[in-house]
């Protein structure tokens, strides 16, 4: 990816905010860029999360014109420029942001925490017993923190692993707070989870995560959008395991990190059955929501052909009859034909 530019400045006002994203579009004072710019405003767009008005933020990305609107900054990546030293984290703490934490308090939690007092809380709000806050202020700061800057950590986060822009806003919309730990957990349940997102690209964010070519989420993750590709894209609902297996090798060894044994992947698949991610029957491989499909659509063919078989030509009349009565209508020949045939009906289970 090209080198990017910033753009540093204070929020002046939301323009818009989609309701079911974090897309936005906001209007920023400039203090400082890398752009040849001489206005002392930018538009800036992206998936930016909650952003406060009034506050200083450092967008990274690139100048994009709108055949509309003119030039505006496409930011890929966002993160607030929070205060630098003792002192202005100190009035930053003390602000109307967080009530109840005045002077003194702040003071308290920088001389404890350090200038990188923000981060910790946010990672661990128990360090707040160090300085000898009330649980109900403790608590009080450590939500007030995660509003104002949980969100934004959690996009730092993902695209520090490589998902930004539309992609991050699909994990986040799928997972929330808890988007960033998911990853790290497991990028390959991406596969999984979110539409749009294979293989190659939960592999990349592995990579980032140094996790090994050997990994047996590796192995999982290649075997599901394998068994995904026979399934959803081509249309079976099942896969044979030579062609499941195939599909995995290929995808392993496309990753550039080598290949893997047979017996690693035959591993690899009793671990996604024993996680009941996969259903093996008859030594055909499904998914697992395919397979409870199929099972819950025989059961209710099975129903239906047990309901049939139960009924006479009587029993459909005195019920038509006692429906007309009860409803105050009357069925005219081809309805109760309908209604006759669709009892009759038999089926093969």
């Amino acid at each position: 990816m090209p080198d990017m530019d910033t753009v540093t400045g204070t929020v002046r006002n939301v323009i818009f905010a989609s309701h079911d994203s974090l897309f936005k579009i906001v209007a920023v004072d400039i203090s400082a860029t890398t752009l040849v710019w001489t206005e002392p405003e930018i538009v800036v767009k992206g998936n930016l999360g909650d952003l406060q008005e009034g506050t200083e933020y450092e967008f990274s990305g690139h100048l994009v014109a709108h055949p509309k609107y003119g030039q505006q900054f496409d930011a890929v990546s966002y993160q607030s420029q929070r205060p630098t030293s003792h002192d202005g984290l100190v009035d930053y703490l003390a602000s109307d942001r967080f009530p109840g934490i005045g002077p003194k308090t702040a003071a308290k939690i920088v001389d404890a925490l350090g200038i990188g007092a923000v981060d910790t809380i946010v990672k661990d709000p128990d360090v707040l017993q160090k300085v000898g806050l009330s649980a109900k202020k403790a608590d009080m700061l450590a939500s007030s923190l995660r509003e104002n800057l949980g969100l934004e950590q959690v996009i730092i986060g993902l695209g520090e692993v490589g998902l930004t822009g539309a992609l991050a806003n699909k994990v986040y919309g799928r997972y929330q707070e808890d988007a960033l730990d998911v990853v790290r957990a497991n990028p390959y349940q991406l596969i999984v989870d979110i539409e749009g997102i294979g293989f190659r690209v939960a592999d990349g964010i592995a990579r980032q995560l140094d996790i090994p070519a050997d990994d047996p989420q590796r192995l999982g993750g290649a075997l599901m959008d394998a068994l995904f590709q026979i399934t959803d894209r081509d249309g079976d609902t099942y896969a044979e395991p030579a062609r499941l297996l195939d599909g995995a090798k290929s995808r392993l060894a496309g990753g550039g990190l080598g290949g893997v044994s047979d017996e690693q992947l035959t591993a690899a698949l009793r671990d996604l059955a024993d996680d009941r991610r996969i259903s093996i029957t008859d030594g055909r491989i499904f998914p697992k929501r395919l397979f409870d499909a199929e099972w819950q659509i025989a059961n209710h063919l099975f129903a239906l052909k047990s309901a049939a078989e139960g009924y006479d030509d009587d029993d459909i009349t005195t019920t038509l009859n006692q429906v007309e009565h009860d409803l105050d209508i009357e069925y005219d020949a081809t309805q109760r034909t309908a209604v006759w045939m669709h009892c009759k009906i038999t089926f093969s289970c």
